[in-house]
């Protein structure tokens, strides 16, 4: 499944490896982050016996200003379950526009279903449409203002895009609503923000950010490889060389050769 993804990750990635290669592996990261939170929404997939985590199907008939029968309201909400499951598995198998199609129509039934405007705002982001994903990221908030996961993913998009400031507001809001449950990833969401941060010259909020993040997943070698990066900026090249050390240890036992290889670069770049 992520190797489907994987493919369609082309055009919201290469505007940021070009920017910065100092960066060479987060965006990578982010991106991969983002398939994980549509992974985590094909995990706990609505069920129409109605014993499912996600409830706000159900909750939006009850707050309908003009309320269909009970009976109605009822089938109507197992309907647009059905077309949201079928959009997820459609989503699995690598069919994005059937995907987003099935969403839509669970939208037009439930026009309040937070999860079907997160997962077709995840497929639109990984299809090339960051402003599509935004916006039904934002749609998805203002149903669910206290859900972490679309202010995480509005954050991870916001990056791309350049919008460092916005994304920083993002992915914060995400800390304070515990990111570390519900499918946000704790240590992505610093590396995130550190990003972010580095992004605007915030070199030792960047590392606070990444060193925060190596201490949520001491395994996370591009948390490592990023901060080397910013202390290499902030002219800590001792501190730089241990994280690049480290980095690299890492990219080598988890067989990204590619990463390992970048990293070995650099540290010798630095022994020079």
């Amino acid at each position: 499944m992520a190797s489907v993804l994987l493919s369609m990750l082309g055009k919201l990635i290469i505007g940021q490896q070009e920017r910065n290669n100092l960066f060479k592996g987060t965006s990578r990261l982010l991106l991969v982050v983002l398939i994980g939170s549509f992974l985590y929404a094909c995990e706990v997939k609505v069920s129409t016996s109605g014993e499912s985590g996600d409830k706000n199907v159900e909750n939006t008939t009850q707050q309908s200003p003009n309320p269909k029968p009970e009976t109605t309201a009822k089938e109507s909400d197992r309907d647009a379950e059905n077309i949201y499951n079928r959009g997820l598995e459609k989503g699995r198998s690598g069919d994005t526009q059937g995907a987003i199609a099935e969403f839509n129509q669970a939208i037009r039934i439930s026009p309040d279903y937070a999860s079907a405007y997160s997962s077709r705002a995840t497929l639109k982001g990984l299809a090339g449409d960051p402003q599509g994903a935004i916006a039904d990221f934002s749609e998805a908030i203002r149903i669910q203002p206290d859900n972490a996961i679309p202010y995480y993913n509005r954050g991870v998009v916001k990056n791309k895009l350049g919008d460092w400031n916005g994304a920083i507001a993002d992915l914060s809001e995400a800390i304070r609503l515990k990111s570390g449950s519900s499918g946000v990833p704790e240590s992505g969401v610093y590396v995130a923000r550190g990003e972010a941060k580095y992004r605007l010259a915030d070199y030792q909020g960047a590392i606070a950010d990444f060193s925060e993040a190596v201490r949520v997943d001491p395994e996370n070698a591009y948390a490592y490889n990023a901060r080397g990066s910013s202390k290499l900026t902030s002219k800590d090249i001792q501190g730089a060389k241990m994280d690049f050390q480290k980095a690299a240890e890492l990219f080598k036992q988890q067989g990204n050769i590619e990463f390992y290889n970048y990293t070995i670069e650099e540290i010798k770049k630095l022994s020079q």
